[in-house]
């Protein structure tokens, strides 16, 4: 399942300094740590993001900055989406070889089996 971010952004204080975003679903813990992986500006960083390990981001900005705070946060999700789906495909691609491996032996098992059972 692909990670979006819910429309809109809410103010979570009555300073107007905190911010919350939803998605659309508890992403995997793997999936999270590719987000804090991304790359920011000095001021936008994905380390300053707090996440709940649910479907909330929450971030601190002043209120003209929230704009840039949500382009900046759906390029992470968008690069988290990424390379989580990178990691399921490697993963999938890992086990059908060694799937095929195993196969293999398992021929070469038979072979052996058959060219030495008269002995």
């Amino acid at each position: 399942m692909e990670i979006k971010r819910s429309p809109g952004a809410r103010a979570v204080d009555a300073h107007l300094n905190s911010w919350a975003t939803s998605l659309n679903a508890v992403p995997p813990d793997k999936w999270w740590g590719y987000f804090a992986q991304q790359g920011g500006t000095n001021a936008i960083m994905p380390e300053r993001v707090e996440v709940d390990r649910g479907r909330n981001i929450v971030f601190k900005c002043a209120q003209d900055q929230v704009g840039d705070w949500i382009k900046h946060i759906d390029a992470w999700i968008a690069g988290a989406n990424r390379e989580y789906a990178a990691s399921l495909r490697s993963k999938e691609e890992d086990a059908v070889k060694r799937a095929q491996e195993v196969e293999e032996r398992q021929r070469k098992m038979r072979e052996a089996n058959e060219r030495f059972r008269d002995l």
